[in-house]
């Protein structure tokens, strides 16, 4: 298991959805926003297995948390590459 080298109050949105949390980060290589159980716990998240999907009452609004396809991450890290060449 890896060490928390950091830790950090970040904040982060999807789509019309925005929040913050306290997150701590660790050498990984997996994702790049790792939500966690208190996450989770505060907002009462219901994990939907087999879709892989997330959901939570937010404001009144019913707030559903998609996993990217395949050809959306392709996409993402393209776009990713390209800004990352732009800012050298």
């Amino acid at each position: 298991m890896e060490k928390v080298t950091h830790s950090a109050h970040v904040h982060f949105s999807f789509g019309s959805y925005h929040d913050y949390d306290d997150f701590h980060a660790v050498p990984m290589q997996a994702c790049l926003l790792l939500l966690g159980r208190p996450w989770e716990f505060d907002l009462d998240v219901a994990h939907h297995g087999r879709s892989n999907k997330y959901s939570f009452m937010n404001n009144g609004n019913n707030i559903v948390l998609l996993p990217l396809t395949p050809a959306e991450i392709v996409k993402y890290e393209k776009k990713r590459h390209a800004n990352a060449l732009d800012k050298s």
